[in-house]
């Protein structure tokens, strides 16, 4: 008991090793970038600004940077995908919705009822569903 008392009245040494620097590596070759610029801006401006800045998963420096130097930001593969990913959450709960009818179609084929009918209607919607959920993720594919 005596022993684990100990370790906590001993003294807290610092850890100094420097060997190994932290941060982001210096940029070579007269590319520092020591400079600030500073500006300007309406608070309508500037929230607009940072929301740009958001889009693109950028900080608001490197998305100013990249307009003022010619570039276009775009905005991050997560938010290009938002549409495409907002359809294929909608296809999954169609797939629901058809996995519900074929489990009525099954509880009717154990019951003796007349299912063709009902058969066509659900043959119809998983191939509907099958060529959306195909043209969805050819366009993920494709970007």
């Amino acid at each position: 008991m005596r022993e684990k008392e100990a370790l906590f009245i001993m003294p807290y040494e610092r850890i100094t090793d420097t060997s190994k620097p932290g941060g982001r590596p210096k940029l070579g070759g007269g590319e520092d970038r020591s400079e600030i610029l500073r500006f300007r801006t309406t608070i309508a401006e500037r929230a607009q600004i940072e929301s740009a800045a958001r889009a693109c998963g950028l900080s608001k420096s490197e998305y100013i940077r990249q307009l003022a130097l010619g570039h276009k930001p775009r905005a991050s593969a997560a938010q290009d995908h938002a549409a495409t990913v907002s359809e294929l959450n909608k296809l999954v709960l169609e797939a629901g919705r058809v996995g519900n009818n074929v489990n009525q179609l099954a509880r009717s084929v154990h019951r003796d009822s007349a299912f063709q009918e009902w058969w066509r209607e659900i043959a119809q919607e998983v191939k509907s569903l099958n060529g959306k959920l195909t043209a969805a993720l050819e366009r993920v594919l494709r970007e």
